[in-house]
Parts: structure tokens; sequence; C-alpha cells
């Protein structure tokens, strides 16, 4: 038998043993590194993707202190809305930025003399007299269905007429009240009554908003809605119509697989018309309502419902 090769006092098959594990080590660090290099590439190409939603996020919560109780807020803000930007005028585009109805007024009527009537004058909101400076204090008048700050009459809306004489104001005006009128169809009538020939009606309320007030949240109004309430069979011709504060919305984890995540859109949150009144459509002796059904075909004004 021959005698094992000795190297420098060890034994050959030892040499061989730790080459080959030297082998292995450079075979496994080669391809270490290929997988390495494949996750970066990827995590480069996900960086790339997600980088304008992180851009965004950090922008959107640079002024807060980290880890403040603020940051944290608005990052769960940010997980369950999304962050504003340009992309959202794709979504929601059909809206406008000004409807300065104060203006008009002061250009249309005698400011000295203008009558004005404040459905839901309540002050709820802290947001201040919407006619100062546009009409005196005495030719002003508060209605709400409760007493409070800003209110000179209460009384139920659906019933103005018994309030106020016929044709008495200039204008009417009402804010994120209409949704709230449990029949908007009798305000609309009411108004027609009490607003004089040559008047204006200005009604701001919401499209696309959170229930509020419950149980006294009725209706939402898109811009159809207000122009049927406001037609012209009704006496009131349209000065302007527009969707305001444009939304972008989406499904939420609730929803069905198939519409879970999907965005949500041509939402606004409020609507606002300002119409005048043309002629008197409501026969105000004869106590008889208006007739909505006869009122159809000029709502319709010849469209019909899309088919495709």
């Amino acid at each position: 038998m021959s005698k094992p090769l000795v190297v420098n006092g060890k034994l050959l098959p030892r040499i061989c043993a730790l080459a080959r594990s030297l082998l292995r080590f450079i075979h496994d660090a080669v391809f270490q590194k290929a997988i390495l290099k494949r996750r970066i590439e990827e995590l480069e190409s996900e960086f790339s993707l997600y980088a304008p939603l992180i851009d965004a996020a950090k922008k959107s919560t640079s002024h807060l202190e980290d880890q403040s109780q603020a940051h944290i807020n608005e990052v769960e803000r940010i997980l369950v809305c999304g962050i504003p930007s340009s992309r959202d005028d794709n979504v929601s585009p059909d809206y406008a930025k000004e409807f300065n109805w104060q203006r008009y007024i002061r250009d249309q009527y005698n400011t000295d003399t203008l009558k004005v009537l404040e459905i839901g004058a309540r002050d709820v909101t802290q947001s201040g007299r919407q006619f100062e400076g546009i009409c005196s204090a005495e030719n002003y008048t508060g209605f709400d269905v409760e007493p409070g700050e800003n209110v000179d009459v209460v009384g139920d809306a659906h019933r103005l007429s018994e309030f106020f004489e016929a044709e008495y104001f200039d204008v009417v005006y009402s804010a994120a009240v209409l949704e709230h009128i449990a029949m908007p169809w009798v305000l609309a009538e009411e108004i027609s009554k009490i607003l004089k020939v040559g008047g204006t009606i200005i009604t701001a309320t919401h499209f696309a908003f959170s229930e509020h007030e419950l149980p006294w949240h009725f209706f939402q109004f898109n811009k159809g809605g207000l122009r049927s309430l406001f037609c012209s069979d009704l006496g009131f011709e349209e000065i302007q119509c527009e969707h305001y504060l444009p939304m972008v919305g989406r499904f939420a984890e609730g929803c069905d697989t198939s519409l879970r995540g999907k965005t949500v859109g041509h939402l606004y949150c409020s609507t606002h018309s300002m119409c005048k009144k043309t002629h008197n459509a409501v026969d105000l002796n004869a106590g008889r309502g208006f007739n909505w059904r006869g009122a159809l075909d000029g709502v319709y004004a010849g469209t019909s419902y899309p088919k495709n």
C-alpha cells in the first residue's frame, strides 16, 4: 500500500476538500451576485414606478414633524384617500372655479332697496352674514327652521308663502339647505310665489357629500337636478349652473372584488345655480300646486336617455 502524499506536513485529501469548498463558495458567490443584480434591477423598476407617489407623500408631509401625531394622521389619510394631483382633473373635469353671485347682484339691483330672503340663515358654520354690504339690515330677512343667530323668522320652508307676501323679495338665497328639504319641488314652488318677476334665486347645495344632520338629509343634486326644480315652466331662466369642488372617489374594501379599488369620477362636492324669475307660473290666488307632470317636456327639452 502506497503512503498518502504529504505536503508541508498535511494530507493531500484535505487540500482537495478545501479546494472543492473554495470552488463551491466561488460558484455560490457568482450565483448570488446574479440574483442580487436581478433584485436590484427589480427594485429600480419598482422605485421608478412608485417614485412619484413617494415624492408626493414626502411633499405632503414635509411641513410636519417626523413621527408626530399630525404626521402619522397625514400618512394614514394618504393611505386611505391618496394624494391630490393634476391627474384628478382627468377623473372629475366638469367643474367651475368661480361663482360670483355677489357681483351679479350688485350689477343688477339697487342695493339700497334690495329685499333679500336667506333660507337656512342660522349661522351654523360661523361663516358670517352673506349679504353684508349688499343689502341693508332692514331689507334682509333670515329664515330658518330653528331659532338662532341671524334668524328673523322661524318656520318650515315648505310653507314660505304662509309667512311672506307674494312677489315680495328681489333675491332668495340658500346654501347647504336644499339637501335637507324633504320635498324640494314644493320649496321651488314656494320660492316662485314670494320672488318678484325679475328677481333672482341663488342656490348652493351638495352633489356628492357625506350624510349629515340626519335624519333630515334627503337629497343630493347635480346640475340636472337643480335645472329640473327651477325649470322654465315654473317661471325661471337659468343664469348660471355649475358643479364646484371636484372630488375623486374609489370603491372600498367592503365591495365586490370586481369593483374594489376602482376609481369613481365625475364627483363634485356642490352644485350652484342662479336663475332669474321671468314670469308667474303658479296661480297665487287659486291655491293649486304647480303641475309638475306638465313641466316634464320642458325639463327633458328634447333630450332622451342615452341608448349606449
